[in-house]
């Protein structure tokens, strides 16, 4: 690739991820700021590896179906089921392993069903076709022999999960844990990262857990089901964490709150205590 083109393409990639950061820092102030300083997202927006377009575009899918879910006007809720269903086709378009945002959404909604919510079959189908439609539309690729040419490409990640390159690695089942525990670690004497707060991300997400499943039980289910992914998937790469940033940085978020809110009452007990 010549050089212009790949500063292009960077300064596109650092747009959408500039984009996620914005969007995300909407649905919580806090986790927008956790999301930002994560050196592995920081990393994996700025090179050329289209990560921050599927961040961006599973971010607004589950976040649009979030809030479609308090539209009181039946229009605007259609539209904004709508919108949700393009945004989780287009993430998944740009690359599959993202679509563990659309299973997200799925879970929750099966899950509200099963507590009585309503569930139309058409609405579901609808909002199937039209992520389908959207996955297909930015997928040139695939409009020659739509079935045949699916099929091998959805092979690839399976097939190269079971490469030499990725069997040379040795990574044990925890690697993504590994990385977690830690800041990007090979750019250190380039100083390129200000804030290296990674560590502390996993025990704050651990303890925001369940105040996040009660309150935005979509994004604990999209960390959860991400995780098991992660987990399992023999390919260790780091740039997988980036399918579960979102929704890690909101856990983080919420453990902050959770901690803020017990240093505030602590006080006020031990006083009503004397």
């Amino acid at each position: 690739m010549h050089r212009p083109t790949l500063a292009a393409v960077r300064r596109m990639e650092v747009a959408f991820g500039v984009l996620a950061v914005s969007t995300l820092a909407l649905v919580s102030p806090v986790a927008g700021i956790l999301l930002a300083t994560s050196t592995w997202v920081i990393k994996y927006t700025s090179q050329v590896m289209l990560e921050s377009v599927p961040l961006l575009f599973s971010l607004l899918g589950v976040a649009l179906y979030e809030f479609a879910r308090g539209i009181s006007s039946a229009r605007r809720r259609r539209l904004a089921y709508v919108a949700s269903a393009i945004g989780i086709g287009l993430a998944v378009g740009a690359k599959y392993p993202y679509a563990i945002a659309g299973l997200a959404i799925v879970v929750d909604r099966l899950r509200r069903t099963r507590r009585g919510e309503t569930l139309r079959l058409k609405d579901a189908l609808g909002w199937s076709a039209i992520a389908a439609l959207a996955f297909f539309a930015v997928n040139p690729y695939l409009w020659s022999d739509p079935i045949g040419r699916l099929i091998a490409s959805a092979a690839y990640h399976p097939d190269y999960a079971t490469s030499e390159q990725v069997q040379s690695t040795g990574f044990p089942m925890w690697q993504q844990l590994i990385w977690l525990l830690q800041s990007v670690p090979w750019h250190d004497d380039q100083n390129i990262f200000l804030v290296k707060f990674d560590f502390w991300m996993l025990p704050l997400a651990l303890i925001g857990l369940v105040p996040l499943a009660r309150k935005r039980p979509v994004y604990a289910i999209w960390l959860g089901l991400g995780a098991v992914a992660l987990f399992f998937w023999p390919t260790k790469w780091p740039q997988y964490l980036l399918t579960i940033a979102v929704p890690y940085a909101l856990a983080g978020a919420a453990g902050i709150g959770l901690i803020g809110k017990i240093a505030l009452l602590l006080p006020r007990r031990i006083l009503k205590g004397r």
